[in-house]
């Protein structure tokens, strides 16, 4: 997926501040894509000299003057171009799996809290994206057009955050069989 695309998406539904999209990828976009504020700040710029966004000054009380950004006519074209071109493969770049593939070279226990750290992660992140879902439930059908968007990329985080979890408990068990027949074959 494309960071300025994902950005051009949530400008098209609203016009926000970098700290605003930093908040929406937290809570909305969050479960199919993250960027840091560094990382979105620095797209707003690349947008901004591409055309496909503008910005307005606004004064705050108290605080420094903020930019909020809209997306400009050129700026839809190019989303509604990205969005009709064919996807590539989602290609996993997961760090873990990597430590996976060499755990033969340590201790299973390693892994074993590698794989605990990691669940909870993921589990605050189920938790969280079953509450959006408990949200949308509550929201009168059928959805727009734009929630019923939303509601499919929220699913496909909930089902990729619950297969994870899925493996997550395989590979725990297969590697405590793995500490439990070492510890047998110990010699007294």
């Amino acid at each position: 997926m494309s960071l300025p695309h994902a950005i051009l998406a949530l400008l098209e539904n609203e016009n926000a501040s970098g700290y605003d999209l930093a908040r929406h990828f937290a809570h909305s976009a969050g479960h199919i894509w993250s960027a840091t504020h560094q990382q979105i700040y620095l797209e707003l710029g690349k947008l901004h000299q591409a055309g496909w966004v503008s910005y307005e000054i606004v004064s705050q009380d108290g605080k420094p003057d903020k930019k909020v950004y809209g997306i400009t006519k050129n700026g839809t074209g190019e989303l509604i171009r990205w969005l009709q071109r064919p996807s590539s493969q989602k290609r996993v770049r997961e760090p873990l799996l990597i430590k996976v593939l060499g755990s033969h070279l340590i201790d299973s226990d390693d892994l074993i809290q590698e794989l605990k750290r990691q669940r909870e992660d993921n589990e605050i992140s189920l938790a969280h994206f079953l509450n959006i879902e408990a949200e949308f439930k509550r929201k009168p059908v059928p959805l727009s057009l734009e929630q019923r968007s939303i509601y499919l990329a929220l699913r496909r985080g909930i089902l990729d955050r619950k297969a994870w979890l899925e493996w997550a408990n395989e590979a725990e068990q297969l590697l405590e069989e793995d500490v439990q027949t070492a510890a047998l074959n110990e010699p007294d």
